[in-house]
């Protein structure tokens, strides 16, 4: 579970509900099913007629994952690479089938069979870069859509303002002992739809997409650092390479403070 967001999430309800009780107003009076329907309904259905069903679907399969914490850790994957570089330096290409099955990535997996396989380098790298460009591409279409559902909030939120705004006017202009009642009742969906619709772009839309992007580029990082160990690995087991000398040039894709990390488990120096 990714504690951030959860916090951020339950900070941001926590004031809200704060600075609503904390005015004496009773948090039932907040709670307007039309409105929300006015504010929410819009944005799906806007959504629906901007994407097709299948990248909204995808979107909701994904949104789960903003609440996991999914952190990739460079120095094993590097460790890892190290330790095939030399299994297939000592026993051949061959070597490195069985240690790919054994791998829990299915993207270090994918990379290692070449390797195993003695398919050349520009095919690995292809290979390898395209599933890259498909994965990014499906998670930057969860990120528009997360992004449309933000900009498309406030602008419902806005509707039922002008909506809540013209039943206020004819309750007023009918006169009559309901008058003041329907003038509420206008009024109320006037202010709390502006305030449903800010609430879902600034607490939910934004923060998600946000949340989406951020994840995608660190597995886009952690990729492309698989991407080129593998090909050293692969190079490695051609020129006979020793474990030492491909911890030193995979330890340049580190952190100056991660390359630390690696010297101590004896790998390059912070200096590589």
């Amino acid at each position: 579970m990714d504690i951030a967001t959860m916090i951020g999430i339950v900070l941001g309800v926590g004031a809200i509900l704060y600075g609503i009780t904390g005015a004496g107003v009773p948090i039932t009076a907040f709670i307007d099913p039309p409105s929300l329907l006015i504010v929410f309904g819009g944005v799906i259905a806007a959504l629906l007629i901007n994407y097709p069903l299948k990248d909204i679907l995808q979107v909701i399969r994904v949104i789960p994952l903003t609440f996991k914490s999914k952190e990739f850790d460079p120095i094993p994957v590097v460790n890892q690479l190290i330790e095939m570089a030399d299994q297939g330096v000592r026993k051949g290409p061959a070597a490195l089938e069985a240690m790919a099955q054994e791998l829990p990535d299915p993207f270090i997996q994918r990379g290692v069979e070449l390797v195993a396989a003695s398919v050349p380098d520009d095919q690995i790298r292809y290979a390898l870069e395209t599933e890259m460009e498909f994965t990014a591409m499906r998670h930057e279409q969860g990120e528009r859509v997360m992004t449309a559902f933000a900009s498309y909030s406030p602008a419902f939120g806005m509707i039922g303002t002008l909506i809540g705004l013209v039943a206020m006017l004819r309750n007023l202009g009918a006169g009559g002992g309901n008058a003041v009642e329907g003038i509420s009742k206008g009024m109320a969906v006037a202010l709390i739809t502006t305030f449903y619709g800010a609430l879902m772009q600034n607490l939910l839309g934004l923060p998600l997409s946000g949340k989406l992007r951020v994840t995608h580029e660190n597995e886009e990082a952690y990729k492309r650092l698989v991407i080129e160990g593998v090909l050293m690995v692969s190079q490695a087991i051609r020129e006979s390479l020793p474990p030492k000398t491909l911890a030193s040039r995979l330890g340049l894709y580190l952190p100056p403070a991660r390359r630390s990390e690696l010297a101590a488990a004896g790998g390059p120096s912070e200096a590589a």
